[in-house]
C-alpha cells in the first residue's frame, strides 16, 4: 500500500476537545449548531478530499448526504444507515472498528485523485 506524503486532519463537531487525543498540527474546530454554519459547512465539504465519518450507530446520517452533495467522497463504517447513500461511486464503505481498512481507503482515494490531477 502506498503511503501519503502530505495530509491535515481537520476535525469539526460539537463534541469535547478533552475526548480529542494529541493530533499533532493538525485541527480542531468545535462549532455551535446554528443556521450560519450551513455556508461554513458547505465550504469545508467542497475544500475537503475526503469526508470520514467512522460512526459506530447511525440511523441516517445527513453529514453523509451533505458531503456528497459537496461533491466529497465519504468513508464509513458498515452502521445502520450511514451506508445507505454511499457505494463504489460515492466512497467507501468499511467494517465497523476496521482502523486498517479506513486508513487503507484514505489512501486509495486520495491516490485516485493525485492521479486525475496530473491527467
Amino acid at each position: 500500500m502506498r503511503s501519503l506524503s502530505h495530509f491535515s486532519i481537520f476535525l469539526f463537531g460539537c463534541g469535547s476537545t478533552l475526548r480529542i487525543q494529541h493530533l499533532g498540527d493538525n485541527k480542531y474546530q468545535p462549532l455551535a449548531p446554528n443556521a450560519e454554519i450551513a455556508g461554513l459547512l458547505a465550504q469545508i465539504y467542497t475544500a475537503a478530499d475526503i469526508f470520514v465519518n467512522p460512526t459506530r450507530e447511525e440511523n441516517y446520517p445527513t453529514v453523509n448526504m451533505e458531503s456528497l452533495a459537496c461533491g466529497t467522497p465519504v468513508i464509513t463504517y458498515n452502521t445502520g444507515g450511514s451506508i445507505e447513500a454511499v457505494d463504489e461511486n460515492t466512497g467507501r464503505i468499511v467494517q465497523q472498528g476496521d482502523i486498517e481498512g479506513l486508513v487503507k481507503c484514505i489512501v486509495e482515494i486520495c491516490n485516485d485523485k493525485n492521479k486525475e490531477s496530473t491527467r
